[in-house]
Formats: C-alpha cells, sequence, structure tokens
C-alpha cells in the first residue's frame, strides 16, 4: 500500500484536492453542518461528526422502489465514538 507521500509525489494534484476537502470539511463543521468522512479505526463504517465534535459510527440505508429505482435513504446510527482533540 503506498503512503499519502507517495501518491502525492506521483500526483500533486491529489494534495490540492486533499487539502481543499478537508479545508471544505471545517467549514462546514464552523457553519453549523455536520460532516461524514471514512476512518481507518472503524473500516466498516461511516463516521458522522457533528458541529459540537460529538462522533458517531453510522450506516446508510438506501430506500428503493417496486422498480428497483432508489427514491430516498435512512441514516442509522450504530453508536457513539470518541470526540477527535483538535
Amino acid at each position: 500500500m503506498k503512503t499519502l507521500e507517495e501518491i502525492y509525489e506521483e500526483d500533486p494534484t491529489q494534495k490540492i484536492i486533499d487539502e481543499g476537502a478537508g479545508y471544505a470539511a471545517e467549514q462546514s463543521l464552523k457553519d453549523g453542518y455536520w460532516i461524514t468522512y471514512h476512518d481507518d479505526e472503524y473500516p466498516e463504517f461511516i463516521v458522522q461528526e457533528q458541529p459540537d465534535g460529538k462522533r458517531f459510527l453510522i450506516d446508510i440505508e438506501i430506500l428503493y422502489d417496486a422498480n428497483g429505482v432508489a427514491y430516498d435513504s435512512k441514516i442509522i446510527t450504530i453508536r457513539e465514538i470518541p470526540a477527535l482533540n483538535k
């Protein structure tokens, strides 16, 4: 598996994209919106972080109509996890 440094060396644009995504996530939290992301500590789940720092493991259920077309989704909270030290 490649390290981030190796990925960035091969594709400098990826570093710019990652930094921009990090900035957007920080701004969303500051503006009062929750964010979701993958955390290597919980690989089988999605992490939802609230503006107040609380974090939850979540799953997303996609709802389909009789024709198999997705029409909605539902967030299922699994459990709260420790907040990040920022």
